[in-house]
């Protein structure tokens, strides 16, 4: 015995099948040093470059800078600077010579 489908129920068989699938928003990671991070997630903070740091974070799946950390500038300009891991800023190791400031006479008036 022969079954015979209506041809509307193979239309709309057809139409469910053509359907794609429920809108899917692709999730947004980034791939940093074998690690798998998500989007907005802290990703690391960068070298110092004269003034400060870039701190570097995951967005829209590509990683990028999201502020940069202000470092404060040497008490004299030839100070030499030393850093500490995970730390963005110098420690700065001139306080001997900051020390050693000279000291200006001042004239103060005295009226009578």
């Amino acid at each position: 015995m022969n079954t015979i489908i209506p041809i509307f129920l193979c239309a709309l068989a057809n139409v469910a099948f053509a359907r794609d699938p429920p809108d899917v928003i692709p999730q947004q990671i980034c791939f940093y040093d074998d690690k798998t991070y998500e989007d907005e997630d802290y990703v690391y903070t960068g070298p110092y470059e004269d003034t400060g740091c870039y701190v570097y974070w995951c967005k829209n799946a590509q990683i990028q800078p999201k502020y940069f950390i202000d470092c404060d500038p040497p008490p004299i300009p030839s100070c030499p600077k030393e850093f500490t891991p995970n730390k963005c800023c110098p420690k700065y190791l001139c306080t001997e010579i900051t020390n050693h400031v000279p000291q200006t006479k001042k004239c103060v008036f005295v009226r009578n």
